[in-house]
């Protein structure tokens, strides 16, 4: 390794953990978030069916980590905007780097991000279930995801951080796209509504009900993996390049 790349990668390690530290306060927002996504599963599921007969009514409620994954994401995707902002941006002058050390620092942080994203919908999950346990509703409980096998919770954690990794991605991504242009604050939301008015109205347009499918239809885990690395790893680089065309502050 050449030592212009050791010094690279050197200077933007300092630069991760000093964002680390500077943005310490995204995993105390995450907490909040999991705890709100909590108290909304145990106040009502994630779905409900009643059926019954006349004589006998049978009411099923459904609980999920679906909650926790919903919130999770916002927080990322929210959060990967906000490392693009003036204030997140004023950060890196503290150092003396290049926009590729800063650059790095960031996609570091970006998966830090979904990694303790995904580790805590799986731990969201295990406490909801204890919660249920120790609650005394353990007899009303019937199915058999409720118990979660070593090899299943490892999986599941993986798939969740690799989802994070994706929302806190798109997030960077798009807040470069607005550093760069901000008249595209604008117009990338009203992209986004107009197309979603559009579905609804037209059935045979399913724009991003295609995107998504493109990842949670997809059945095989190793596949499912390498497309969540591929698209996060292109959406990196068009941050990357992004920033690197940005003009310097004066």
């Amino acid at each position: 390794m050449s030592l212009a790349r050791t010094s690279l990668l050197a200077l933007a390690g300092r630069q991760y953990l000093y964002k680390l530290k500077a943005h310490a306060n995204l995993l105390t927002t995450l907490t909040v978030v999991q705890l709100i996504a909590l108290f909304f599963t145990l106040l009502g599921g994630t779905g409900m069916v009643n059926t019954g007969n006349g004589h006998l009514n049978i009411t099923v409620t459904t609980f999920s980590s679906a909650n926790f994954i919903v919130f999770t994401l916002t927080w990322a995707f929210v959060a990967a905007i906000a490392l693009t902002g003036k204030s997140a941006l004023n950060l890196d002058f503290a150092f003396v780097s290049t926009r590729l050390s800063r650059s790095l620092a960031n996609a570091a942080l970006l998966l830090t991000m979904g990694a303790l994203g995904g580790l805590m919908i799986a731990l969201g999950g295990i406490l909801m279930r204890v919660i249920f346990f120790i609650s005394g509703r353990g007899a009303d409980i019937i199915g058999t995801d409720f118990y979660l096998p070593p090899g299943d919770l490892l999986l599941g954690t993986l798939v969740a951080a690799l989802y994070v990794t994706l929302a806190a991605t798109l997030g960077y991504f798009l807040g470069s796209l607005v550093q760069r242009r901000k008249i595209l604050a604008v117009i990338i939301p009203a992209l986004l509504v107009g197309s979603l008015m559009l579905e609804v109205r037209n059935p045979n347009i399913r724009l991003s009900l295609t995107a998504m499918k493109f990842f949670t239809a997809e059945t095989s885990p190793g596949i499912f993996v390498l497309k969540a690395l591929a698209t996060s790893g292109l959406l990196l680089l068009g941050s990357i390049l992004l920033s690197r065309r940005m003009e310097v502050r004066r």
